[in-house]
């Protein structure tokens, strides 16, 4: 059964009440940086709100133990997730993207999301 979309952006904010959680026009999530690099998210499907919860726990996980083996590498401390939901549609299910807003060398930081068009990241106060 798919999670309701409304129920799934909720649970996903109230989770994560200082990352950006953001509906996508696209099943594709991609950033770039201040210093014009871009990254590209994978998707993964999402099957109930607990699955996404517990997908987003595990990815979050194993990326903050990658963050601490990489030097000068952090999350941000204010705003560490940038999440992406698609909420799929007949032939396809809703997809989940994760991204850590990650800080590179004190220097680069992710400013953008988008596809195909790239906009102003604005998180949560």
């Amino acid at each position: 059964m798919e999670p309701n979309l409304e129920t799934l952006l909720e649970t996903l904010r109230r989770t994560y009440p200082t990352s950006l959680v953001r509906v996508l026009p696209e099943p594709a999530m991609f950033l770039r940086s201040n210093t014009g690099r871009t990254f590209h998210a994978e998707g993964m499907q999402v099957l109930s709100a607990d699955s996404a919860l517990a997908y987003a726990s595990a990815y979050m996980d194993g990326l903050r133990e990658r963050i601490g083996a990489t030097a000068d590498y952090h999350l941000n401390p204010d705003h560490p997730w940038i999440i992406g939901v698609h909420p799929g549609d007949l032939s396809s299910p809703p997809l989940i993207f994760i991204f850590g807003n990650i800080i590179r060398s004190g220097k680069e930081e992710w400013v953008e999301l988008g596809y195909p068009r790239y906009e102003r990241l604005e998180f949560p106060s």
